[in-house]
């Protein structure tokens, strides 16, 4: 049997026993005209490797998933965490065509398998860098993401040094063509009169203190358009009025070169649109949101994006539901709060923040009960580090020292839960005058005190009263949550998945 055989049933004996399904897995920092040039990175190459893959190994591929124009320097992309959802229930792996097109990050990248091999799935590359079939391929997979690692970072130096040629040296200003200029034969900004016109008549516009919606829908009643055909939206207007490339200044990180183009305004109408209008909402930064990332979309389970009204008050949406688009997964079923609607939504948290204060204080009164479970658990570690001994096995006799190892793992993982649960009673045990002082503490301390009775509100979409839509998850509920830095996936959360309440604390 030649090496290439072995390598097929190698993967023929693993395709056993993990199934015979996967998911075609397609990702691209950016399209531009790769398809053209021929690059291997292009969709359509990444695919014919990963067909050619599977099909030498009889494994059939159920579905395409693709994440164009995304880094690959992190995991919240919208089609890898919709992958991730449909292993192992649709498709039992995930193939992809090179090891750097699951993550560029070694840590990132183990995450993945691990997080791919608790859910009973897998995932390979078509080109070899990614295998778990065997210890030394591991070990290979782990170099190879480390490999990944590396050349993203080769990349961010070499662009580094390319924006600063071409900003400091060249005058050029990197990324999209702003609205207002195109590009000359040397890719320079120069002045399109047409749009010009409108720039400054927005800069005068917001300095006399007009809104941005107000604005935008003259604009397209007007018929002004962007160069791809998109309208001018009022989250657009905000952000180009902030953009100081209308000063004829090329700017990226922290290189600068003023005058590298001709300005279409000047600095005092600039300091004019961005000034703080009258009778307008105070700044976030002054601020406290009590209840600030605790609301989170039972869509998806992702933390609900407060927006501060013309009234001052907060309105809570699903990232989904974004004019920007700035969400990194789908939600089939996003929720949102209204302004007016924020009150009630900070007394149903605050009302059970305040009813679990007093019902976890009530039950104990001294730390006896966290320190008993401190010495339990204690106990258990003793006791298992006396099992595992070879000296033991002998004594014992494998299938008896089996037994035993079981039962004390058992015992361990059961004392540390009556730790965590004890340590939470402790912590809160000294609240139990929460529900009369709350109303008199500062915002911040209201924020801290929340938060620690809180793990989460979920709210579901609809149109039902408030207090029918929303879930307010005590501290003590083991419900997973995504994390930022932490690969994660969006899923939906409903009543059901409400964690039980133990016994114990409901007396």
């Amino acid at each position: 049997m030649g090496p290439k055989e072995l390598e097929v049933s190698t993967y023929e004996r693993r395709s056993r026993l993990n199934g015979r399904t996967a998911l075609a897995y397609i990702r691209v920092s950016v399209v531009g005209d790769r398809a053209k040039r021929g690059r291997f990175e292009s969709p359509d190459l990444q695919r014919a490797a990963i067909d050619g893959w599977c099909q030498a190994r009889g494994i059939e591929v159920v579905d395409e998933i693709r994440d164009l124009n995304r880094s690959g320097g992190h995991l919240t992309r919208p089609g890898l965490e919709q992958a991730m959802g449909l292993v192992p229930t649709l498709a039992d792996g995930i193939v992809v065509a090179r090891g750097d097109r699951a993550s560029r990050r070694a840590l990132d990248g183990l995450g993945l398998l691990d997080q791919l091999e608790k859910a009973g799935g897998w995932i390979a590359a078509a080109d070899g860098t990614i295998d778990t079939s065997t210890r030394t391929a591991k070990m290979a997979t782990t170099m190879h993401f480390a490999m990944a690692e590396n050349e993203l970072e080769r990349y961010r130096e070499t662009s580094a040094v390319v924006h600063e040629r071409a900003i400091v040296d060249k005058g050029r200003h990197m990324g999209g063509t702003p609205f207002g200029y195109r590009r000359d034969v040397d890719k320079r900004l120069v002045i399109d009169t047409p749009e010009a016109k409108w720039v400054k008549w927005i800069f005068l516009q917001r300095a006399d203190g007009r809104g941005w919606a107000s604005m935008s829908r003259e604009l397209t009643e007007c018929g002004v358009r962007q160069g791809t055909g998109r309208k001018l939206t009022h989250h657009m207007l905000r952000r180009m009025v902030t953009h100081r490339v209308y000063l004829g200044v090329a700017y990226h990180g922290k290189h600068v070169h003023p005058d590298a183009h001709p300005a279409l305004i000047d600095p005092v109408l600039f300091e004019a649109a961005n000034r703080v209008l009258p009778g307008a909402p105070p700044p976030r930064a002054g601020r406290v949101n009590v209840i600030g990332g605790l609301p989170r979309c039972a869509g998806c389970s992702y933390v609900l994006k407060p927006l501060i009204t013309r009234a001052g008050d907060y309105r809570w949406l699903c990232r989904t539901l974004l004019a920007e688009q700035s969400a990194t997964h789908e939600c089939p079923a996003p929720a949102r709060i209204r302004g007016s609607e924020h009150d009630t939504l900070r007394r149903l948290v605050v009302d059970a923040a305040k009813e679990f204060a007093v019902s976890v204080g009530v039950e104990t009164t001294d730390d006896q009960r966290f320190e008993a479970a401190q010495r339990a658990r204690l106990d258990a570690e003793h006791i298992l580090d006396e099992i595992s001994t070879l000296k033991m096995r002998k004594t014992l006799g494998p299938e008896r020292w089996d037994k035993l190892l079981r039962e004390a793992s058992q015992s361990l993982e059961a004392a540390k839960i009556e730790e965590t649960r004890a340590q939470t009673h402790k912590r809160v045990n000294r609240r139990v005058w929460l529900p009369d002082a709350f109303d008199h503490l500062t915002p911040e301390e209201q924020r801290g005190e929340l938060r620690t009775l809180v793990r989460c509100v979920m709210v579901e979409a609809g149109e039902e009263p408030l207090a029918d839509r929303v879930h307010v998850l005590l501290a003590d509920d083991p419900v997973e949550l995504p994390r930022q830095g932490v690969a994660s996936v969006a899923r939906r959360w409903t009543p059901q998945d409400r964690s039980p309440v133990p016994a114990e604390a409901a007396l």
